[in-house]
């Protein structure tokens, strides 16, 4: 009888700790779109592949941008994408760290993650296609 409550005791101590171990409050579907903005990307190819880019890279630092989750015109009207033009878009030239005299960083700054050769390529061909 003794070792029966030990059991019970045991596996409710287990099943407990495995509960309030993971320390989740909430699904992180919703605190990431919260903290990112609508998760699907809707778009020409060529803009879905760059906005990725620019969500995965850009919004590690810029959580709180207001363009975190700007739509393809969006980036038109605010000037941060110049149709077929890399060196008017600050999308671009700060991420491909050509800034000269245009912006006030190259990025990323403190050593967090740059743009891969094939993000920053993503970029190239959405401007590129505008």
């Amino acid at each position: 009888m003794v070792n029966m409550r030990l059991n019970h005791s045991f596996t409710l101590l287990i099943l407990l700790s495995g509960l309030l171990s993971c320390g989740k409050i909430e699904n992180s579907n919703s605190v990431d779109k919260f903290r990112y903005g609508e998760t699907t990307i809707v778009g020409t190819p060529q803009y879905v592949a760059a906005a990725t880019a620019i969500q995965k890279k850009c919004t590690f630092c810029h959580e709180h941008a207001h363009w975190k989750s700007f739509s393809e015109e969006q980036y038109l009207t605010t000037s941060l994408v110049v149709p077929q033009s890399l060196e008017d878009s600050p999308i671009y030239y700060r991420n491909a760290n050509v800034t000269t005299g245009r912006g006030p960083h190259n990025m990323p700054i403190g050593g967090n993650p740059a743009m891969t050769s094939v993000e920053l390529e993503a970029v190239i061909t959405w401007i590129n296609s505008l």
